[in-house]
């Protein structure tokens, strides 16, 4: 599947990626082997397949890596057999037989005379084998629904009666995926050892897919929204820290060394001793200046830039020095927990060592680990220090690149009990006296990131809820509300903060902004309702130009508005002003009616100086000026327009006469409007049209008779006449709405 990035922040994607449906099983795609399977209807179907021949139908697949979540459905039918464990569907790393060595393989295997039960077997490298059976025994001649799916841990085989696949699985049989590598081939194959008993069956609608793994090379705060479920995820970048050293940003070091602090790109540890003095140089990791937070308790990598050896120990013995991330400023000595990368200066044992501790750096408490590959210590070495966390694991690193792609030694430790780290510093060992010295520099080129890159799934699905706000005659600031699957009359929201007609609205699965109007004045108030929770509405902007008689379209994310020749923007769950988008071509002038797919946005009709039937579209989520689309059936104004995913429809209006008129178009394909069906009551000014997936909504309106409370509903993709819905609480026709549809 690909995915389609909108724009930097807005990612559109399905929630699972088909690889393999039953359309897929002809017998030009599949590979034969021996005689006595075949691909027949889109079905694999087993003629008295024996156990110990090689029989059978293969395919290369997309293949599945180990930690892939994906899932494979099918329908399993034993005709007949007397059978020990021959195998009617598996994936393998290769196309060879069962059991060949080398391959890795999951088996979905028969057994028994007279019924069925299920084995899941997995083999590494055609050896190990791991095998889970049901005690179930299972009827010839009965279609079972079954469901073979990896959550990139588990391999999991579970067993229904009932084609929903609900209620408790009558088989559920688990191996772990670890090993398995990755599947290429899927297989329907005898087993190809064992005796010569026999099986026949057949296996049908076989659906294979695979929940695609997030982006993660998308910008802080980017949006992915599934189509097919409507689930929304934010993603989060873990706070970055960085530091070239040309200035102090705010360490401290003790008075008695000659260290000097960050300036001209580096830090200068002149002479670094063995004694009870201290020597230290640290920051507080919460400073606004650097990271303004601890670091996680969980994963962080810290780079340090570039280590340089200036001088080695100047007498024979050890010297540590050390990197530090610790909950206290304290010395060596001190109890704390802590995460360090000891330098080891000996010109016979130098090298680095993995420390983390929950007592003091080498005494009790202490774990250590050293560095492998790091041993030795020269004059004007230059090193990479890299110090990592992942859940309870704590990682070195020592590399010879900037990129720290060339790994000289790295060291893992799992210790538990080390959190509130707060501090970075460098210090000495102060715990003895001893003759040598050393000295380094650190050159600028730190970078902190904190915490892991993560997607947060929130307020994942609509509820189908779809509002009606103000409106005139009478003039009312009434908001209702309906379910848009459910027929029925509407039910009190709350109350817009105005009184009046004219404005329009968008929508996401969280917000419906309603935007400009006309009551005693022009007005270009922004204010919004949350779907799922009643109330009042509450301010979000201002338009900056738009005020009435102009019609709203938009994405799920962003909304427009459009009239005359001026279309203005709005990110819809962010308040705040809009902001130009380009120019609406053909002049829609005033009261036009909109509607939008998940990408564009169709504009038609309006009053210019007399009624127009030209239609224009905008890509969404790309400023820009419009582009003519086509013709509306009917030239008119005062109307309004739904869509779903594929096709837009407007209705109603007014040209000199009231209009029952409903014409629609493909909003990916710009043509002329063709005639629909009509609504139940011809009459202009019916709120914004509404819709979900299924049903296009429209209500109120007024005609020369009355101002009509009238609700009535479409299936938007069968064409025909409205049908009542229901009713709004208060006649009236010029107002606005919005549903949490997002296509």
């Amino acid at each position: 599947m690909t995915i389609n990035y909108k724009d930097s922040k807005r990612i559109i994607a399905l929630s699972t990626e088909s690889l393999l449906t039953s359309s897929d099983y002809t017998s030009s795609n599949f590979t034969t082997v021996g005689s006595t399977v075949a691909i027949t209807n889109n079905s694999v179907v087993f003629s008295s397949t024996p156990c110990n021949a090689d029989n059978g139908q293969h395919e290369q697949i997309t293949a599945l890596a180990e930690s892939d979540v994906w899932s494979l459905d099918f329908i399993v039918n034993n005709s007949s057999g007397n059978t020990y464990d021959n195998v009617f569907l598996g994936l393998s790393s290769g196309s060879s037989a069962w059991q060949t060595s080398g391959q890795n393989e999951i088996k979905l295997q028969t057994q028994g005379t007279g019924y069925m039960r299920f084995t899941l077997t997995t083999r590494i490298s055609g050896s190990n084998s791991q095998t889970a059976s049901s005690n179930n025994s299972y009827s010839y001649g009965t279609d079972y629904y079954c469901t073979l799916s990896s959550d990139g841990t588990d391999i999991t085989f579970k067993v229904w009666t009932n084609s929903g696949r609900t209620g408790t699985a009558s088989v559920t049989l688990t191996r772990p995926v670890s090993g398995l590598g990755t599947m290429n081939y899927i297989q329907h194959r005898s087993r190809n050892a064992g005796d010569s008993n026999t099986w026949s069956g057949t296996v049908s609608e076989v659906a294979l897919s695979r929940t695609p793994a997030k982006p993660t090379n998308v910008q802080d705060n980017s949006i992915l929204v599934e189509k097919d479920t409507a689930r929304r995820y934010w993603f989060g970048k873990a706070p970055v820290a960085t530091d070239d050293y040309t200035s102090n940003k705010g360490y401290v070091k003790d008075s008695s060394s000659n260290w000097v602090l960050p300036t001209g790109g580096k830090i200068d540890f002149e002479t670094i001793t063995r004694s009870t003095t201290a020597q230290f140089m640290y920051i507080d990791l919460q400073d606004s200046d650097y990271l303004g937070e601890n670091l996680s308790d969980t994963n962080y990598t810290v780079r340090f830039g570039k280590f340089k050896v200036v001088n080695e120990a100047t007498a024979s013995g050890n010297l540590p020095f050390f990197f530090a991330l610790s909950n206290n400023t304290g010395d060596s000595g001190v109890t704390q927990q802590a995460h360090t990368c000891q330098v080891n200066f000996s010109t016979s044992a130098g090298g680095y060592t993995n420390y983390c501790t929950t007592g003091n750096l080498q005494g009790t408490g202490a774990s250590q680990q050293s560095v492998t590959g790091t041993a030795g210590m020269a004059d004007g070495d230059e090193r990479y220090i890299e110090m990592s966390r992942s859940g309870n694991d704590f990682t070195v690193k020592i590399c010879s690149d900037a990129n720290y792609s060339i790994v000289l030694g790295s060291g893992t430790q799992t210790v538990t009990g080390i959190s509130g780290l707060r501090y970075l510093k460098f210090i000495n060992d102060s715990e003895q006296n001893q003759s040598p010295t050393a000295s380094a520099e650190l050159f600028g080129g730190l970078e902190i990131i904190n915490g892991a890159d993560t997607w947060t799934w929130s307020n994942p699905k609509p509820i189908g809820r779809a509002i009606f706000a103000s409106g005139v005659s009478p003039s009312t600031n009434v908001i209702d509300y309906i379910t848009i699957a459910t027929t029925g009359n509407a039910t009190d929201f709350g109350d817009s903060l105005k009184s009046g007609h004219d404005g329009s609205a968008v929508g996401s699965i969280l917000k419906a902004v309603f935007g400009g109007g006309t009551g005693t004045t022009t007005d270009t108030r922004l204010e919004y309702i949350s779907f799922q929770t009643l109330g009042n509405a509450v301010g979000f902007g201002a338009m900056t130009s738009i005020g009435g008689n102009s019609a709203a379209c938009g994405d799920g994310t962003r909304g427009i508005w459009g009239q005359n020749t001026v279309m203005e923007y709005i990110t819809i769950d962010t308040p705040a002003a809009s902001i130009s988008f380009g120019t609406l071509g053909n002049n829609h002038g005033s009261d036009p009616a909109s509607c939008a797919d998940s990408t564009r946005g169709v504009w038609g009709g309006g009053e210019p100086s007399s009624d127009t039937n030209a239609m224009s579209y905008v890509t969404i989520q790309t400023l820009g000026n419009s582009t003519d689309f086509g013709d509306l059936t009917v030239a008119r104004r005062q109307f309004a327009s739904c869509a779903n995913a594929t096709r837009g429809v407007w209705g109603g209006g007014y040209n000199g006469s009231y209009l029952n008129t409903l014409d629609y178009a493909t909003i990916q394909t710009p043509s002329n409007a063709s005639d629909f069906g009509d609504l139940t009551q011809a009459r202009v000014c019916p709120s914004a049209a509404l819709s979900d997936a299924t049903r296009g909504v429209w209500a109120g309106g007024g005609s020369p008779s009355a101002t009509h409370n009238i609700i009535d509903y479409i299936t938007i993709d069968t064409t025909g006449n409205a049908t009542d819905f229901g009713d709004l609480t208060v006649a009236r026709n010029r107002t606005n709405g919005a549903s949490d549809y997002v296509k």
